[in-house]
């Protein structure tokens, strides 16, 4: 089973190679997880799909929209065909092959398809924050002309679509890895993971792990936080 970054994304990238929707991408790739923050990357992976096309390439993404509020590092700007500015969080940091990202506001808004070889990535430092398997990082757009434009027809609904893609990972993963789960896990599948039951699925995936993982308390929140709304 995959215990670092690099291993997950070899068998995530196996697992989920013949799939053909972003629900099929969040079992195959929670099934094949085997902590925490993988299981988060599954889900990911499909919601940014689910998002932004399922046509986009097949490769660990990050959807970059997070921006530095204090305005140390300026927002992500375009100008003059060419992007340039900050986003500050980039999950799989050292292992995403694009990103998703957005420019503007309001009716202004712009979202684009770029790839990491373009852009400037600074990582940030340790692994005791949450996820910390999962490396972290900061984007610097440095008048970036090389980008695809995207068409969402609906960004405000990605919240939902994590939400949704990151519980049936993780009711994926029990399914796959806690025998005395599986079926429990199953009908979650089935029923499409409604939050408050996957709530209750992790208190008794807890209750049946003879000693939790390393940072369980942690990570764990990946899956309650959703569930909690």
């Amino acid at each position: 089973m995959p215990t670092d970054e690099a291993d997950f994304l070899s068998a995530w990238r196996q697992a989920t190679e013949r799939t053909t929707s972003p629900r099929e991408m969040a079992l195959a790739g929670g099934a094949a997880a085997d902590d925490f923050p993988w299981i988060f990357m599954a889900g990911y992976q499909a919601a940014i799909r689910e998002t932004f096309g399922w046509d986009l390439p097949h490769g660990w993404l990050a959807f970059a929209a997070s921006e530095d509020r204090s305005g140390e590092k300026p927002a992500l700007t375009l100008n003059d065909g060419s992007l340039s500015g900050w986003k500050t969080w980039v999950a799989g940091s050292d292992s995403v092959t694009h990103l998703v990202t957005t420019a503007g506001r309001g009716p202004t808004r712009r979202y684009f398809l770029v790839e990491r070889a373009h852009v400037k990535m600074q990582r940030r430092p340790g692994n005791d924050r949450f996820l910390g398997a999962l490396s972290q990082g900061m984007a610097h757009f440095d008048n970036c002309n090389e980008f695809e434009m995207l068409h969402p027809e609906d960004v405000a609904a990605f919240a939902a679509h994590e939400a949704r893609f990151v519980h049936l990972a993780y009711c994926a993963h029990v399914q796959a890895n806690i025998p005395d789960l599986a079926t429990r896990a199953q009908q979650l599948i089935d029923d499409a993971a409604p939050a408050d039951r996957v709530l209750e699925l992790l208190q008794a995936h807890e209750q049946a792990l003879t000693s939790r993982p390393e940072n369980w308390q942690r990570d764990s929140r990946v899956i309650s936080m959703y569930a909690r709304g």
